[in-house]
């Protein structure tokens, strides 16, 4: 009977150990990747988002073979992203910031930002300036809504 009393123990101690270990999951981030453009049909990407403590989102947006901004059709300076949040507001979350290695033809760029509700879609337009407050045309990148 003891046996029997043990094994019950150690089968529900796996259970909610399982139960934790998918609770701890749903807190980590959501990965998701950007449609593919027909403005810049080589460039890849992805968005990562990921509730804080804080109740703040952290948005990590990482692209690849981006064309720079100035060789698209209608030539602009800068790479913008932006955030369509949950509370009905877009907002711009910064400027992509490329790079590329010595003798690497792949152009990269990333940026990071923190935004006050959850996103439900990021988009990345090309623009004349950086300072911009609401999105222009084109859109380069975009995701699906979340």
């Amino acid at each position: 009977m003891k046996s029997m009393a043990k094994q019950r123990l150690l089968q529900a101690g796996i259970f909610f150990s399982i139960i934790l270990v998918i609770m701890a999951a749903q807190g980590c981030a959501k990965k998701v990747n950007f449609q593919t453009s027909q403005i810049a049909p080589a460039a890849t990407g992805e968005v990562k988002i990921k509730k804080e403590q804080n109740a703040n989102y952290k948005v990590e947006v990482s692209i690849r073979h981006l064309a720079p901004p100035d060789k698209l059709a209608t030539s602009r300076k800068f790479y913008i992203v932006w955030a369509e949040l949950s509370d009905a507001n877009t907002r711009n979350l910064g400027i992509i910031k490329s790079s590329s290695r010595f003798l690497s033809s792949t152009l990269k760029g990333s940026l990071t930002a923190v935004v006050p509700s959850k996103p439900k879609k990021v988009f990345i337009t090309a623009e004349t300036e950086s300072t911009v407050t609401q999105p222009g045309f084109p859109i380069v990148l975009t995701t699906n809504n979340f």
